[in-house]
């Protein structure tokens, strides 16, 4: 009787052991860190919060819904969030990016709903509470990650809790430009959409970002050319 009281007793730690180990529920395997080793991931990535949507010309990456249904929007590389209430009012955005500038797969946690993005040129992932926090970090492999981050940017169309969610391509694009919100009495809400405009217009910027250094570059490499020849005409 004491052996099986033991072998139950050793049962339950171990079950309370692994559940307490991971506090992440992400639909691919992880590598738990030790505690310091959190702390180390942590200082990698850089978190800025507004409560301004981000708005721009980049591409819609994907969005996800919780259980609650509360909705993120990722744009460009997933790096620039987007977060809606169950509502479809517009709650915060984020800029979550570590030095690397990859690629960021932001999704909810399928357990709590709370926020978790993967770095895909890093290989680990972290959990924001719903202040912004960082509460949680774990290492994976992309390519455990890839296949459910592929399957999720493919997912045009979810409905949850009654309400339906389409990601939809108009006009002149090649992928989805729009995410709308459609409740059951068909009331519609545009979560995000990229317009001709936007996109000329960050096009624009990011080339002269990319250009002005050449540019000036060469007009000082022009003006020293113009000033030898101006030294050797006054001789």
């Amino acid at each position: 009787m004491k052996r099986v009281l033991a072998f139950l007793f050793i049962l339950v730690s171990l079950s309370f052991f692994c559940i307490s180990v991971s506090a992440m529920e992400v639909g691919f395997e992880i590598q738990e860190v030790s505690p310091e080793e959190q702390q180390k991931l942590f200082s990698q990535v850089f978190v800025e919060q507004s409560n301004q949507k981000y708005i721009s010309g980049e591409e819609l990456d994907l969005y996800d819904v919780n259980q609650d249904g509360e909705v993120l929007v990722s744009i460009g590389l997933g790096n620039r969030i987007n977060l809606f209430d169950e509502h479809g009012n517009f709650i915060k955005s984020y800029n979550i990016q570590t030095k690397s500038k990859g690629t960021v797969f932001a999704f909810f946690d399928k357990d709590d709903g709370n926020l978790i993005t993967y770095f895909f040129r890093d290989n680990f992932l972290v959990k924001f509470d719903p202040e912004g926090e960082m509460i949680e970090a774990a290492k994976a492999s992309s390519s455990d990650v890839s296949s459910v981050y592929h399957s999720m940017k493919q997912s045009l169309e979810r409905k949850v809790n009654g309400v339906r969610y389409e990601a939809v391509e108009t006009a002149f694009w090649w992928t989805p430009n729009k995410l709308m919100r459609i409740d059951q009495d068909r009331n519609e809400i545009l979560l995000y959409e990229r317009t001709i405009g936007q996109f000329f217009s960050q096009y624009w910027r990011e080339l002269a970002a990319r250009l002005w250094l050449p540019v000036l570059a060469a007009f000082g490499i022009a003006l020293a050319y113009r000033l030898k020849q101006l030294k050797r005409i006054s001789r």
